[in-house]
């Protein structure tokens, strides 16, 4: 798995950012940045991992806090979801 830049299929407000850019301890993630402080990131599955999430397997996610409150979480394979745009099948 790993991350891929965010491009909108549609205009929003917002601006690309990439995260750790200049940190190798981490990987770079490109991410959409919204105006209201929103942080949109996107993810690719090998095709094995989509087998194995497909076969029950668990997914899993880390989130560093650093000792800061948790933050919200809301992960999503719909991007009309995400931008607040209306289900294109509605």
């Amino acid at each position: 798995m790993k991350p891929v830049p965010v491009a909108p299929s549609k205009p929003v407000d917002g601006t690309h950012r990439i995260y750790a850019e200049n940190q190798p301890q981490y990987q770079p993630l490109p991410a959409w940045v919204r105006d209201g402080g929103q942080v949109v990131t996107r993810w690719h599955l090998t095709w094995r991992e989509r087998i194995a999430v497909l076969l029950g397997h668990d997914f899993y996610l880390e989130q560093l806090t650093f000792g800061s409150p948790l933050q919200a979480l809301y992960p999503t394979v719909k991007e009309w979801d995400v931008f607040g745009w209306e289900d294109p099948k509605s």
